[in-house]
């Protein structure tokens, strides 16, 4: 819980990590930097996640989209060649409505 209630606990250190904590800490207390560097790492422990998920995501996008590549281009079509006209030539439903 990042600025809410505090709860009291106790942790164990070696002396030389107790060390670094102080000559970092500088004018902040020890809990106060502990407290600082924790969020800070489970911050980017959130983030490093959020990232994982959204790049399987669009590896998955990506393997539906090479597909779908490959149907269009398996029809001999060049769509950039085709242009508005693709639309017929496809059999588009849009086109027949209009």
């Amino acid at each position: 819980m990042i600025g809410g209630m505090k709860v009291k606990t106790s942790v164990t250190l070696s002396p030389e990590v107790l060390a670094g904590i102080d000559e970092l800490a500088g004018e902040m207390s020890r809990s106060e930097y502990i407290e600082q560097v924790v969020s800070s790492h489970l911050r980017d422990l959130e983030i490093r996640e959020r990232n994982m998920r959204d790049a399987e995501a669009i590896a998955r996008y990506d393997g539906e989209l090479e597909e779908e590549t490959e149907d269009v281009l398996a029809t001999g079509i060049d769509p950039f060649e085709v242009g508005d006209e693709a639309g017929l030539i496809l059999g588009s439903d849009a086109d027949a409505a209009g």
